[in-house]
């Protein structure tokens, strides 16, 4: 068994590819790391294949990478890659939307304090909310709703100096 030990450019430590023969090809060598590290094939980028001894860099596919040998593996694109679409949802009742902001009860005015709160309003002052009865997506909206309450411009408090 011969083997191949790599190492990407973040790394610190060396990894090893086995494999039988005296050399394998850089294309196999390259299709051997991105099955062994789970990444997937693409055009848009290649992996850059420098000997860590001499920082020759492997170009040909065919170039034969002997047994024994460190290499660096960096992730880069290829030169005339496609550039793909960001990708944009095109129903946008699919994405969730903001909650919003409870007003203070000063700016309510008096007919909302007359007015049974609501579920929504209910779970907004629940300070338990793992244990609360909701579904997760409400939940998370109102810890995000409790989480800014305290920036809230209505609990500013202005601070007259003696100078002024």
């Amino acid at each position: 068994m011969s083997c191949i030990r790599f190492k990407f450019k973040s790394n610190l430590e060396y990894e090893k590819m086995t494999f039988d023969g005296m050399g394998l090809s850089l294309g196999e060598l390259r299709g051997a790391i991105m099955k062994q590290k789970n990444i997937g094939q693409s055009n848009a980028f290649t992996l850059q294949v420098v000997d860590a001894q001499t920082n020759i860099v492997y170009k040909d596919d065919a170039e034969v990478i002997p047994r024994n040998a460190s290499v660096v593996v960096k992730r880069v694109p290829v030169a005339n890659a496609v550039k793909l679409p960001k990708t944009q949802h095109k129903d946008p009742s699919i994405l969730p939307q903001p909650e919003k902001r409870l007003l203070s009860k000063q700016q309510q005015g008096p007919k909302a304090t007359a007015a049974a709160p609501s579920a929504k309003e209910q779970l907004l002052q629940v300070a338990d909310l793992a244990n609360a009865d909701a579904t997760e997506e409400e939940k998370i909206l109102a810890a995000i709703s409790q989480s800014g309450d305290g920036f809230d411009p209505a609990n500013y408090a202005r601070f007259h100096s003696r100078y002024n």
